[in-house]
């Protein structure tokens, strides 16, 4: 479970003293979502490369995590994106 592997990740950044930004990635636009993996060419050597199908089958079963510090849709530009996060980021500096 996802949850599990938050709370995991958030546990050993706190035993190095290290913080720790959850960014749970999403694109609610199927069409575009489709789009994408469907020119997409992952190129990792051992890999599987995605294909619709695999991505659909996969969407039915997952569950995303709801301790998450932030959620980003890449239907928004990666400008706005990346101001989401440089915003994010700015208000945990010390």
């Amino acid at each position: 479970m996802r949850t599990t592997e938050v709370t995991q990740t958030r546990d050993l950044a706190r035993e190095h003293g290290v913080e720790c930004l959850v960014v749970l990635t999403t694109c609610d636009d199927l069409d575009l979502q489709r789009s994408r993996v469907k020119a997409r060419t992952r190129g990792i050597p051992g890999w599987y490369e995605l294909t619709w199908d695999h991505v659909v089958e996969t969407s039915r079963s997952w569950k995303p995590p709801a301790d998450v510090d932030v959620v980003l849709d890449c239907k928004n530009s990666i400008e706005d994106n990346v101001a989401v996060l440089q915003g994010i980021l700015r208000h945990r500096q010390p």
